[in-house]
């Protein structure tokens, strides 16, 4: 059965006309759209009016987006208000994300390709920390992957946390649960040490094919998240180097101070991991 239709969706938001739905989320969705000039962009719509705090969520994530500078963020291009839409527009690639990359099939890139490119991610987060921010929500869907550029970006800051700003209250589960560090499922403020968990965890999906830890239910989650430890990729993947194992096994360490103590830290470790692997080649 299908859901029942919502309202239409507008042609046009600000100076840019919609093209097609790329992903959805509670506040609004990301479009690929077209300037006058015929550039192409990722238009990230939020409704004003869906919570009180909207309006807030909006110029925090724009504030944010225009802060970050780094090849391995997604550029921001402008954002504005349109009635009771906001919008802020980033650069677009063409081929999508790592969820819809994954959902393609079994990865085929090499273990030592795939520590490189997180690599950069790594150093983006870093990049973003030094800025006083933390992504929160880093995850499949939320990394851009076009490897005919030999590109990779971190996208939708739309949960992160300025240090300068009010934190979710205490509990409040902001981020996805598959890819959040245990302290911040036990209610947590978000650090340095959650972004590291968090892409060190999408790193292991890329490369084993699922996340650390899968369940039916968020009870269950949290449930092997405290107490079931995390199978090293080549359990799932057969052929992973050792050294790939332990570098991310380290960084999705239930204790944060037993992972790399900042993203820069990690990145080093993923560049070391992954020269010694090409170099075996």
């Amino acid at each position: 059965m299908r859901p029942p239709a919502g309202p239409p969706e507008p042609a046009a938001v600000g100076p840019y006309r919609l093209e097609a739905a790329l992903a959805r989320g509670p506040l609004g969705a990301t479009y690929r759209a077209r300037d006058a000039h015929g550039v192409v962009v990722a238009l990230k719509v939020l409704d004003l009016g869906a919570t009180p705090d909207a309006p807030h969520r909006f110029e925090r994530e724009a504030a944010i987006v225009a802060r970050l500078s780094h090849p391995a963020i997604a550029a921001g291009l402008g954002h504005g208000r349109d009635g009771a839409l906001g919008w802020i527009a980033t650069a677009y690639v063409a081929s999508g994300d790592l969820r819809r990359r994954l959902a393609a099939g079994p990865e085929t890139l090499a273990p030592g390709a795939i520590l490189a490119l997180g690599a950069r991610l790594a150093e983006a987060l870093e990049h973003a920390h030094r800025a006083g921010v933390v992504h929160r929500d880093v995850k499949p869907g939320n990394v851009l992957v076009d490897l005919d550029a030999d590109r990779v970006q971190l996208v939708d800051f739309g949960v992160a946390a300025l240090h300068d700003a009010l934190r979710t209250r205490t509990g409040a589960l902001a981020g996805t649960p598959a890819y959040m560090a245990p302290e911040l499922l036990a209610g947590a403020a978000p650090d340095a040490a959650a972004d590291v968990y968090a892409l060190a965890a999408t790193l292991y999906e890329w490369i084993a094919g699922r996340p650390p830890h899968r369940a039916a239910t968020l009870g269950e989650l949290l449930r092997q998240v405290a107490q079931v430890p995390v199978s090293p990729p080549s359990h799932w993947r057969p052929g992973v180097p050792a050294a790939c194992d332990a570098v991310l096994i380290g960084a999705l360490a239930r204790e944060p101070a037993r992972r790399p103590r900042t993203a820069a830290a990690f990145a080093a470790a993923l560049r070391r991991v992954s020269a010694t692997l090409e170099a075996g080649n």
